[in-house]
């Protein structure tokens, strides 16, 4: 991460450019840093300006930008700052694709984050996608190759003992568990994903379905 100081008459903004391994990366940190019950712009992939503090993502590229005094509103001056600065860098302007393939009925998109490791609580879930429905909770996790992902459904299905089959993708399994309520898990190709904490009564199959087919 590198920073500046920048000062005009009694406005000052302290600017943070982190530089990311990967676009991937840089939208999952803008995701953790945003505020989910409030909207975001189109500034680079996205952005988002409150009164005292901007932040936006391009590339490889988390930008933010906290204003002072704390008594001012200076959202205007953060949103042409940021702009500005959209302007001169170069990079992705799309969110990462799996952000795309979680169905839109009954999502709360502001949800969605990458979690970097252990996703759902276990280690062998590494940098996965997971967002919020009204009916529980959805996950998408890529791997290198099919046989990548076949070896990790292996491993989920010795970790739930009780598990039932299902007919989702190319492999598929329903199990309930302690933490993780009632639960859909599939493999289709390369990638792994599923459905957890299910409230009482709902049915996985539909919504399984339908967050298979948003997958290439």
């Amino acid at each position: 991460m590198r920073g500046v100081n920048c000062k005009s008459g009694d406005t000052t903004f302290v600017l943070d450019i982190s530089y990311m391994n990967d676009p991937e990366s840089a939208w999952g940190l803008f995701a953790s840093n945003r505020d989910p019950r409030l909207p975001t712009e189109t500034i680079g992939i996205a952005g988002q300006i409150v009164p005292q503090r901007g932040v936006f993502v391009k590339g490889s590229r988390f930008v933010e930008i906290s204003a002072s005094p704390a008594s001012a509103d200076h959202s205007a001056a953060i949103r042409a700052f940021l702009k500005a600065m959209d302007a001169q860098l170069d990079g992705a302007t799309s969110a990462p694709p799996p952000v795309g393939w979680f169905p839109k009925e009954s999502l709360d998109a502001a949800s969605i984050r990458l979690i970097p490791q252990s996703l759902l609580g276990f280690s062998l879930l590494k940098r996965g996608y997971l967002a919020l429905y009204d009916y529980g909770r959805a996950f998408i996790l890529r791997q290198p190759d099919a046989a990548a992902a076949t070896a990790i459904m292996a491993k989920l299905r010795q970790r739930f003992t009780e598990a039932q089959p299902a007919t989702i993708g190319d492999e598929s399994f329903q199990a309930n568990d302690r933490y993780l309520g009632h639960l859909l898990i599939f493999r289709k190709g390369s990638t792994l994903a599923g459905l957890t904490n299910l409230k009482d009564g709902v049915d996985p199959a539909k919504p399984a379905q339908a967050l298979a087919a948003g997958i290439p």
